[in-house]
């Protein structure tokens, strides 16, 4: 469940050259989760929690680091959920690698690491989970911090509409997906009782993440990530859709965080 979270949050990278003006931030924020919305047909009841999330340039490439303990509770009981979601990823966006550790209450614990790079247009991918596996991944993909930059110059260029194939690394199973975006009209913040500090901007995008599994024939995406995120990068607050129930992130806590003098 990490990717569908956070992936929002690591797909935002340093400006390339095509976008040198507007330079993403190093920052830390800490959001707090809760139910949004529940069917009576969901599983999910109630849902508390926490996620810490940590974005830091560094003269290679950006490393992004997510920590979160959640308890979903369930119509009849409780489980909770641990999880430690780290990546890097090179500022031309041509290599990337992931490690995730998850541990819930039923004693089962995941690990999953690997990388991907990309040349000469061939992208492939390695998992490195006891038995080693390569995928070659479709002509086109993208890395989380690339695709995200991406979709705030599309914002800044009035367009409303993107489609991307976006690797998050993970379990091989569901290690990318079809990525269909809708980005409204720039909005002006309003009074929000989180000391922005020096993070702060006058202004956010409205974006609509669907993410679709390849292949698939049904019409409905796996998720959907719906946030309003400023042009340095900063999440203001997030809604993670998976049909039957919703969760929300509401941004608590930010800073900045040094970066190097390369």
């Amino acid at each position: 469940m990490l990717k569908q979270l956070f992936s929002l949050s690591l797909m935002i990278g340093l400006a390339f050259p095509a976008f040198a003006k507007h330079d993403t931030v190093s920052h830390r924020a800490i959001y707090d989760l809760k139910i949004n919305k529940s069917l009576s047909s969901a599983a999910v009841k109630s849902i508390i929690g926490r996620t810490v999330f940590t974005m830091q340039r560094h003269c290679d490439g950006w490393q992004t680091i997510e920590d979160y303990a959640i308890a979903f509770g369930l119509e009849q009981g409780q489980t909770s959920f641990i999880s430690h979601y780290e990546t890097w990823e090179a500022m031309n966006g041509s290599a990337f690698s992931f490690t995730v550790h998850e541990n819930d209450s039923a004693n089962d614990f995941n690990h999953f690491s690997g990388f991907a790079h990309s040349n000469d247009g061939v992208t492939e991918a390695y998992f490195i989970n006891g038995e080693d596996k390569t995928m070659t991944l479709p002509e086109g993909t993208v890395f989380p911090m690339r695709h995200m930059q991406s979709l705030l110059q599309s914002a800044r260029d009035g367009e409303k509409f993107q489609h991307a194939v976006v690797f998050l690394g993970g379990d091989e199973e569901d290690a990318f997906y079809q990525v269909s975006s809708v980005i409204g009209n720039r909005q002006l913040t309003d009074d929000s009782t989180i000391n922005f500090g020096q993070l702060s901007e006058d202004g956010y995008w409205p974006m609509r993440l669907a993410y679709f599994t390849p292949g698939a024939l049904e019409s409905e995406p796996e998720y959907e990530i719906e946030f309003d995120m400023q042009d340095n990068g900063v999440i203001r607050s997030y809604l993670v859709d998976y049909g039957d129930f919703s969760m929300r992130g509401s941004l608590k806590n930010i800073v900045p965080l040094l970066e190097p003098d390369c």
